[in-house]
Order: structure tokens, then sequence, then C-alpha cells
């Protein structure tokens, strides 16, 4: 290859680091900015709600709720661009202590089990060997969880979702297996991509960002673990990551 090829590669090199560097800015900064406003917002809406201002009809409290609502979901799409621009440059931070993985998996269990019944699913933690306590950051994998166990449980429409915990050698191997719609193995490689979501626009029936996975992905890398997934249409989906011990 020529030197002058070489270095034309070079530079568009730098110069895709550098729009990458400026679109991360640009979403730190715009992310920051609109969760100011939105604090003052709820909390007049809620004050609204509480008949700080005078008692409200029903249609009043109604609309205010709806109000409530989306004020909700707007600061859950900040709060996870802000996570993914944190993964992006680095700046995730994890506050490791030591504690029991089981108690942190029966916690998110527990707070999904209502979601898991209403829709007929069997939630269930698999558990074979007791693991020994380690340094995690307790609320990120919390966070990772969560994630994995609400996905496994929307998109399974009967059946069971199974969380699963087993030491291996130095680390500790957790798995969410559904026996949900499945995903195809074009769709899987692009699972970690940011905003992407496997249902098309027209179809889709389930409401979310397209960042949780990249987000979890990043929490679990900043820990030193991996995180990877195994499906079939129609035949459910295992998401699994690793933690290191030590």
């Amino acid at each position: 290859m020529k030197k002058q090829q070489i270095s034309k590669m070079h530079k568009k090199v730098k110069e895709l680091k550098e729009i990458d560097k400026m679109k991360t800015q640009f979403l730190s900064m715009t992310s920051h900015e609109l969760r100011t406003p939105i604090t003052p917002m709820e909390a007049q809406v809620e004050m609204l709600l509480d008949g700080y201002f005078g008692d409200l009809n029903k249609k009043q409290r109604n609309s205010l709720k709806m109000i409530l609502r989306n004020i909700e979901r707007l600061d859950l799409l900040i709060s996870d661009i802000m996570d993914v621009t944190r993964i992006e440059g680095h700046r995730l931070k994890i506050s490791k202590e030591k504690a029991h993985i089981e108690d942190v998996i029966k916690h998110s269990v527990n707070s999904l089990k209502v979601s898991a019944k209403k829709r007929g699913i069997n939630l269930k933690i698999v558990i074979p060997k007791k693991i020994p306590p380690f340094e995690f950051d307790i609320d990120r994998i919390t966070q990772v969880l969560w994630n994995l166990i609400d996905n496994a449980i929307k998109f399974t429409d009967k059946g069971s979702v199974i969380v699963e915990a087993t030491k291996k050698r130095k680390q500790v191997v957790i798995s969410v297996r559904d026996s949900g719609i499945g995903i195809r193995k074009s769709d899987i490689r692009k699972l970690f991509r940011p905003f992407y979501q496997i249902e098309p626009l027209y179809t889709r029936k389930h409401s979310g960002t397209g960042l949780g996975l990249v987000i979890c992905m990043g929490i679990i890398e900043s820990h030193g673990g991996k995180m990877w997934v195994e499906s079939e249409v129609k035949r459910g989906s295992t998401f699994l990551f690793t933690l290191p011990l030590e």
C-alpha cells in the first residue's frame, strides 16, 4: 500500500474519532441540560396531584397523571443516554463492595414477580451451590439483572423465566433464560448497538429506548466480565454474563 493511501486512512480514522468524541460530548451536554427543567416540572405536577393548589376533578387528575408518567419516561431516557455517554467515554463509575450475589438476584426477582404473574409466567431462581461473597457494584449489577429479567418477561407470552448463577473457577456465570419468541441469528449481532430494537417500529409492542443492553454490557465489562446471548427463534433466549470473583 502506498504511503499516500496510508496517510489518507490515518486521517480518516482521526476524523472519525473526532466525530465520535463530539457526538459523546453533545449527548452528555444535552442530557444534563434536559434534566435541569425536569425536576421542578415533576415537583409541580406532584404538588398539584397532592392538592397543594386546590381540589382537582377526575379529568384534571387523570391528565396530570398522564403528564407525570411522561415526565418519568423522559427522565428514564435521559438517564440511559447519560449512562451510554459515560460508558463510551470510559467514565462509568463502579463502586464495589463485598456482597452475596444470591441476595442481589433474589431482590431483583422479587421486584418483578408481580409483573411476571400478570403475564402468567413462572419466574424462578436456580443456584446449585453456595457462591462465596465477592466485590461488585450492587446497584449496577441489580440494574443489569432487572433489565435482563424485565426483557425476558416482556418477550415471553407463556412459560418460564429462570435466573441461574453458578461458580466456575474464578468467576460467577449468571444467566437469564426464557421460553419466549427467541432472536434471529442476524439480529443477535445487532443487539448491543445503541438504540437498536429487534421489533420493527410498526409492529413494536414493547416500549423501550434500545439502550438497556448497551448499558448492561458496559456495566459488566467495567467489572472485568463478559456478556453474550444464545437464542433460537421460537425456542427462547438466554442472556449470560460473568463476574470475576477476584
